[in-house]
């Protein structure tokens, strides 16, 4: 316990000091207290991962170390906001190589492609608790200490965006072949990291700095919740490879849980990460910015591919497969996780403007739908039929001309699954939502009337 809270500590004092060489202190305390914690694996693998992990920090805060000093004898000003604002005046190759250092030291402690191989043996092999710590909250204060300094690094917005841009889509492409639980989540986890520092450096480039709320604390908090509780619920299933995962589709409680995580990763409404995202790729738009948008929308269709292909093993029921209770205590993390994803989405979506709330009925028609399976099979198939039948009318009627097609075309594959529930029972939850998501796009697209009060939307 007190190495967790020697951990907090440290992450906090990161995000809070404006002192350059106190937060290399606060970097070295949160070192200190991940070594601690990753001693506490007793696999051989663990161990290995742990004196990685070491060296590699070890470097980085060297450099850290070494910056500062160069940047204090360049400039004679440790407070960061002073430093800022007199950024014009550092220059000279003391001061260039103090900020090479600075931001070597922060881009290597976010794990960025080809330099990560230390960070994923960590996730690899950690406890489930502990690997969602260093995802999630160690890398947030190394975030925020590298977003804090980032006016001072003006010059090298493109060398960190471009940075970003490779981690985010190779990370993702490599992760398309993991067949590890936890390896599988390190990758989206350094593929995430990298989409918040890209994103941060472009928005700085493109002076869309009203956007940042928006779409940086967005994608942040959409990655911080929804990995936290998939490295928490791969540590209370423990089960090392995805395909031992199979069959645990046929635990409702777990099923929802899951894909609600799921989903929030991959970017799907109404989590923040969609309307981040959104937010994001408009903000480029409006400045021609294409290939930076192609880019994150390659990463993004990369990481929903092989986080689908996951969720589709869990409904995937081979003979002989192990059976598993799953512990409703050690599972409230993971649907504390997705309550607090549910209502910052909800947030983010009233800061994108979204005034229309009803929107939102058929996910939560779904999730309803979801829970009754745990009651009867039977009351599921007749809800999921009659849900779909009664939203699909209400939603198509009134639409002319492309949207009919649409709604109509929807609607018809909507029916069709609801039907496949009707006669598999094995294909219930996946169907139903599915459903329900198709009918959430025609609640969304019927929503854009005057209920958009962001001009960004309205542009769009």
């Amino acid at each position: 316990m007190l190495l967790y809270l020697i951990l907090v500590m440290g992450v906090i004092g990161m995000i809070a000091t404006r002192d350059l060489f106190n937060l290399f202190v606060f970097l070295e305390i949160v070192s200190i207290a991940t070594y601690g914690l990753l001693s506490l694996g007793s696999r051989p693998e663990a161990l290995s991962a742990s004196f990685k992990f070491l060296m590699a920090t070890v470097v980085a805060s060297t450099f850290f170390l070494l910056g500062t000093m160069l940047l204090y004898a360049a400039t004679g000003i440790l407070n960061i906001d002073d430093l800022i604002a007199a950024r014009e005046g550092i220059a000279g190759p003391i001061a260039f190589a103090a900020l090479m250092l600075l931001l070597g030291c922060l881009l290597l402690e976010l794990k960025p492609f080809p330099a990560n191989g230390w960070g994923l043996d960590v996730y690899e092999t950690a406890p489930g608790s502990i690997a969602a710590l260093v995802a999630s909250v160690v890398s947030a204060g190394v975030f925020f200490a590298l977003l804090k300094l980032m006016p001072l690094f003006e010059d090298y917005w493109v060398v960190i965006a471009a940075t970003g841009a490779i981690t985010f889509v190779f990370a993702n492409l490599i992760g398309l072949s993991q067949t590890k639980a936890q390896r599988l989540l390190g990758y989206s986890s350094v593929g995430q990291m990298g989409l918040l520092y890209m994103a941060a450096a472009l928005l700085h480039i493109v002076d869309a700095k009203a956007a940042m709320p928006l779409v940086i604390g967005g994608l942040f908090i959409n990655h911080l919740l929804a990995k936290a509780g998939l490295f928490w619920l791969a540590g209370v299933v423990s089960r090392e490879r995805l395909t031992d995962w199979a069959g645990l589709g046929r635990h409702p409680i777990v099923l929802a849980g899951f894909g609600i995580l799921i989903c929030a990763i991959a970017g799907l409404p109404p989590f923040p990460g969609f309307w981040a995202k959104w937010q994001y790729i408009v903000s480029l738009a409006s400045h021609g910015k294409f290939v930076w948008i192609a880019i994150a929308l390659l990463g993004s269709l990369l990481e929903a591919a092989y986080l689908f292909r996951w969720l589709a093993l869990t409904l995937h029921r081979p003979a002989g497969a192990k059976d598993w209770k799953p512990s409703r205590l050690a599972l409230l993390p993971v649907f504390g996780a997705g309550a607090l994803l549910a209502l910052c989405g909800y947030g983010a979506a009233r800061m994108a403007g979204l005034d229309a709330d009803w929107i939102f009925l058929p996910l939560i028609a779904g999730l309803a739908i979801v829970v009754l399976g745990c009651v009867s099979d039977p009351a599921q198939r007749i809800a999921a039929i009659l849900t779909v039948a009664a939203g699909g009318y209400w939603l198509v009627q009134g639409m002319t001309g492309i949207g009919f097609l649409f709604g109509a075309l929807f609607f018809a594959g909507s029916a069709l699954s609801s039907s496949r529930v009707s006669t598999a029972r094995r294909g219930g939850p996946a169907s139903i939502r599915s459903s329900s998501f198709c009918c959430y796009r025609f609640k969304r697209c019927r929503a854009r009337r005057p209920a958009w009060s962001s001009s960004s939307f309205s542009s769009s």
